[in-house]
Order: structure tokens, then sequence, then C-alpha cells
């Protein structure tokens, strides 16, 4: 459902299936399709995500149906919300006018680091982030591995040095 991935990818790039249970290799992409081979292929069940490790993805921010589910959330009258696939502080400063237009514009908002874009804008982000959440398991498909606990570490001690808490 995500159009833009039609554009983005290219063929030789790599994209997950369902957590990284299903590797897939691209081998054209013409929008709106993208054909693949199966690289580790396995069962997908329904609504499972994909990663695109190493893709340059367009900032995309706040999805409509983000939108639609922030708003639903802030009428329900959420305590906070943990906004996935931070990129910029862009995304952060449209959850929060999302919020001030439902009449919440106090509403924490944890910046959740699932891409290495995050990672290369981390300082801002962080800023602009009532908390932070490093989500090990997405960056862990998005980028090598072995960079993981690095990354841990510099997201750690820069929040920390601003005061601002780490999940």
């Amino acid at each position: 459902t995500y159009a833009p991935l039609a554009v983005a990818v290219k063929p030789g790039d790599r994209l997950l299936l369902d957590d990284g249970k299903i590797d897939l290799s691209v081998e054209s992409a013409t929008p709106p399709a993208i054909t693949t081979r199966v690289v580790d292929g396995g069962m997908l069940g329904e609504h499972k995500g994909i990663n695109a490790p190493n893709v340059p993805l367009p900032a995309v921010g706040v999805t409509a149906k983000d939108e639609a589910d922030l708003r639903f959330g802030m009428a329900a009258g959420v305590d906070l919300v943990a906004l996935s696939f931070v990129q910029t502080t862009a995304d952060l400063a449209r959850a929060r006018a999302i919020a001030a237009d439902c009449g919440r514009p106090d509403t924490p908002m944890i910046a959740k680091l699932e891409r290495p874009e995050a990672v290369q804008c981390l300082a801002d982000i962080i800023d602009a982030s009532d908390a932070v959440m490093v989500a090990r398991g997405d960056l862990g498909l998005e980028m090598p591995l072995e960079h993981v606990p690095q990354v841990q570490k510099q997201v750690l001690r820069l929040a920390r040095s601003r005061g601002v808490p780490v999940i």
C-alpha cells in the first residue's frame, strides 16, 4: 500500500517481509509494480511489514492513516504518542500540529528510531522529542545488525546528556 516504494527501489535492492523472515531481491520496478525473486521464502500471513534496507525512501512523515489514527487517539484521550518511523523533526512537528488541532498540544511525543535516516538527524530529533525509543528490531533489519549496539549507545549517550528519556 506504500506507492513510493515502487519508485524508490531498483534492481538488486533487498526487501524483507515479516520482520526479515522472507528475503526478496528486486528484479524490476515499474510503478505501480515491483517484480522480485524470493531469496529466502516462507509462509506470509496477512498485515505483515516490509523493510527496505539501504533504500532511501521519500520522507513521508505522517501518512493519512497515521493522521487518522492520531486523531482517533487524541479523541480517546491517549496519554502519549509513540510516532513510528521518524526520519526528521518535520515528522514530529506534523504530529504535534495534529495534536494541537485536536486540542491536545501538550501530548508527549516519543520518536521511534527505526531507520538509519533518523540516526543521521539524531541530535535534532532528540531535541524535538519528549522521549526517544530505540527500535532495535527494525534498525537491525535496516542496517547491518552489528551496528545496532553502537547506535543504541549513541542514542543513549546523547539523549541522557540532553535530559531526554530513552526507551
